[in-house]
């Protein structure tokens, strides 16, 4: 389906498009119906949602130009990957429903360049699970949350949260009765500039000190005595002093 014509056409009635819908010019007004587009999306000129739903129910899609969505959804039962078109900007007022099906059924959100992301402005409900995550620049000012989605990140997104950052382990051997310098170390699918460590539990014997030398972090200043405190050191060091002839 295309629209092409001055002027703006205006929906009666929900509208099935079994294909490919292109704005070419003029306005679509969607007038709070629901429509559902089985092919690409491909918006040139302008689209007025009102308070409707836009499904997107075919397979593998691709979304064209700038759009100000009120519900966009597409949940799939299999595989699939949705494209946006790199440098545009989908805003979506009401509910964003993105959802794949399983793990091994995800729903891959992607542009269509790796050089340049593709923006998103999610205002309201998001209802996100079961994807993967690429090149995306979440605009809105609230970070898309989706640690509790089973979602995975294959990088290079801003603003969002798909993955827990995860610690890595470690096993701290030194010399008897003095201190030990920890430097904590950890992974983050999401590509974050920087991480935040707490301490979430302390040592049964000794104590954990947060250090304010911003060079070798060998200065212990303010001893961590709760769980989930932060360490303020940019260096991501604490100091590990043990107990009095402890190994």
């Amino acid at each position: 389906l295309t629209v092409n014509k001055s002027g703006t056409l205006s929906l009666l009635d929900a509208l099935d498009v079994d294909g490919t819908l292109t704005i070419l010019s003029g306005t679509l007004n969607a007038a709070g119906q629901e429509m559902s587009v089985s092919g690409d999306w491909n918006n040139d000129a302008t689209f007025l949602a009102g308070g409707g739903t836009v499904f997107l129910d075919g397979s593998d899609q691709v979304v064209y130009g700038s759009t100000t969505f009120n519900n966009l959804t597409k949940n799939v039962t299999a595989a699939a990957t949705l494209i946006f078109q790199s440098g545009t900007t989908q805003v979506i007022t009401g509910t964003l429903d993105l959802r794949g099906a399983g793990s091994d059924s995800l729903l891959s959100l992607r542009g269509n360049s790796e050089s340049v992301r593709w923006r998103i402005d999610p205002r309201g409900t998001r209802n996100l699970a079961w994807l993967d995550v690429k090149n995306s620049d979440n605009v809105n000012a609230v970070k898309i949350d989706t640690t509790s989605g089973n979602c995975v990140s294959s990088g290079n997104n801003t603003n969002w949260n798909v993955q827990i950052p995860v610690a890595k382990t470690q096993s701290i051997f030194g010399v008897e009765d003095s201190m030990r310098v920890i430097i904590l170390v950890g992974t983050d699918p999401d590509d974050a500039p920087a991480l935040t460590f707490h301490i979430t539990s302390l040592p049964v014997r000794g104590d954990l000190w947060q250090t304010d030398d911003g060079g070798t972090g060998s200065i212990g200043s303010i001893r961590i005595t709760a769980p989930d405190t932060q360490v303020t050191h940019s260096g991501h060091r604490v100091i590990y002093y043990p107990a009095e002839n402890d190994n």
